[in-house]
């Protein structure tokens, strides 16, 4: 009998696990869209002190079209790292303008390597590892916004929005 209730125990101690783990890594970043050269990306905004902070790192990773919007105050000098993220990404560093300064490929390397902003920005823009090659975005290419914040199930192509 002992044994008949370890099997179901363990069944649903691993459920409930998972489940932890699971929330733990949900988000609830807003989602907006975003025109950069000739292409539109979905991207997660993150804005808030903890938002910024731990950026994509409570993420699953990104697919082709999405990306990771990082807001900050005006004439912010941040300093990026892959941390937690195991995956490469590409980044770009976008001024008050949208105006982009400088496009970094980050990859995973021992010791965490720093990723340092050329200039003061406003905004930081992570896809998926060489997302802006493949599209042909470079320095000096621009990043529009429509500012429209997507509601639950909208996405910047079935929508229109883009």
């Amino acid at each position: 009998m002992k044994i008949f209730r370890a099997c179901l125990l363990i069944p649903i101690l691993l459920v409930v696990l998972l489940s932890i783990r699971l929330a733990a890594r949900k988000t609830d970043f807003q989602r907006t869209c975003l025109q950069v050269g000739n292409e539109t990306i979905e991207a997660m905004v993150a804005k808030t002190a903890k938002e910024l902070e731990n950026g994509l790192s409570v993420v699953d990773g990104l697919k082709d079209g999405q990306g990771m919007l990082f807001v900050f105050e005006k004439g912010a000098r941040p300093i990026f790292h892959l941390g937690r993220v195991s995956s490469p990404l590409s980044i770009a560093f976008v001024n008050e303008k949208g105006k982009i300064l400088k496009i970094e490929n980050m990859v995973p390397k021992k010791g965490d390597p720093l990723y340092v902003v050329p200039e003061r920005i406003r905004y930081a823009l992570e896809v998926p590892f060489g997302w802006f090659e493949k599209n042909r975005v470079k320095a000096g290419s621009r990043i529009k916004g429509n500012r429209k914040i997507l509601k639950d199930g909208e996405t910047c192509f079935r929508e229109g929005i883009a």
